[in-house]
């Protein structure tokens, strides 16, 4: 151990003593350069709250284990590679922070994490999500961006508490039918995977109110888009769409619509209006109503069939208008922990 390492060693240890005699239940040992967390952790059972995060940590001691008062251990950003399986009987947790690590795979003991409801998962490289992960029913938030997925388990469908699930960044091609179990999601992010098309199922997911699903490989939509009455935000840029289904035109509360770079839709940049970077970056610009830029491309449809096609510039559209203050999207102000 370098010189460095065992000063913080020491100062964790320190930090330790001190939280066992004044029996304070929240420690803060983030930040502190450790490569290993003092097995003396394991005596502070009272504990509710654990920082272990922005440290150079590899592996947790077993002691981890008697920590069950612990709802909330914050892991991000250390070079976790795995989790010993005593992390199983920390039933007290609800938050799980473990974002910013070396994980390929999460142990089956984490289905025994029951009283979660906010998993932390981004940015590590996961390949797979262990079946257990259908236990954890009182998830309401998962976060998942950027790992390395190519799969979801059917278990997913368990997680009927979820109000938010980002699976953006990994290199999934399909969904299970088992999304469509979802219902109480409010917040779908799918963007930058390999998907080519969506699941009927996904009009089950009525209370949506936020979906992107841009930087894909879409080529169509199914028609159970029409019944996410709820939805605001649908972002479907970089895909390669050849066509609309019409029963998109039932989304009546869509207030931001970005379908830029789907160039077989056919729609003209004036029409698509600004794009997210130019609405939510620093540029402010108002977006395009979706209801012109649906009316626009379904008149174009109209008059091809009928052999009626008229110029851009015949066809009356209003390209003005934000439709709310929303707050901008998590793909450019941050992510949750």
């Amino acid at each position: 151990m370098t010189h460095e390492a065992q000063a913080a060693y020491n100062e964790a240890q320190r930090r330790i003593i001190d939280c066992r005699r004044r029996a304070e239940t929240t420690l803060d040992l983030s930040r502190l350069g450790i490569t290993t967390v003092p097995p003396e952790i394991g005596q502070l059972t009272a504990l509710t709250g654990l920082n272990l995060s922005g440290n150079q940590l590899t592996s947790l001691p077993p002691e981890i284990g008697h920590l069950t008062a612990l709802t909330g251990l914050h892991l991000s950003n250390n070079q976790l590679t795995s989790l010993p399986p005593e992390i199983g009987q920390l039933t007290a947790l609800t938050k799980l922070s473990l974002s910013g690590n070396q994980f390929t795979s999460l142990p089956p003991e984490i289905g025994q994490l029951t009283a979660l409801t906010m998993l932390f998962l981004s940015g590590n490289q996961l390949t797979s999500l262990p079946p257990e992960i259908g236990q954890l029913t009182a998830l309401t938030q998962l976060v998942l961006f950027d790992n390395q997925l190519t799969t979801l388990p059917p278990e997913i469908g368990q997680l009927t508490a979820l109000t938010l699930l980002d699976l953006s960044g990994n290199q999934l091609t399909s969904l299970p039918l088992e999304i469509g179990q979802l219902t109480a999601l409010t917040w779908l992010d799918l963007s930058n995977n390999q998907l080519t098309s969506l699941p009927p199922v996904i009009g089950q997911l009525t209370a949506l109110t936020t979906l992107y699903l841009h930087d894909n490989q879409l080529t169509s939509l199914p028609p159970e888009i029409g019944l996410l009455t709820a939805l605001a935000t649908l972002i479907l840029f970089g895909n390669q769409l050849t066509s609309l289904p019409p029963a998109i035109s039932r989304l009546t509360a869509l207030t931001r619509l970005f379908l830029h770079g789907n160039s077989a839709l056919a729609i003209p940049e004036s029409i698509l209006g600004p794009t997210l970077i130019e609405v939510y970056g620093s540029e402010k610009k108002p977006a395009a109503r979706p209801q012109d830029i649906l009316s626009f491309y379904f008149a174009q449809r109209q008059g091809a069939v009928a052999g009626t096609l008229r110029p851009v510039n015949k066809i009356k559209v209003m390209l003005v208008g934000r439709g709310g203050e929303d707050e901008s999207p998590a793909v450019l102000h941050g992510r949750t922990p």
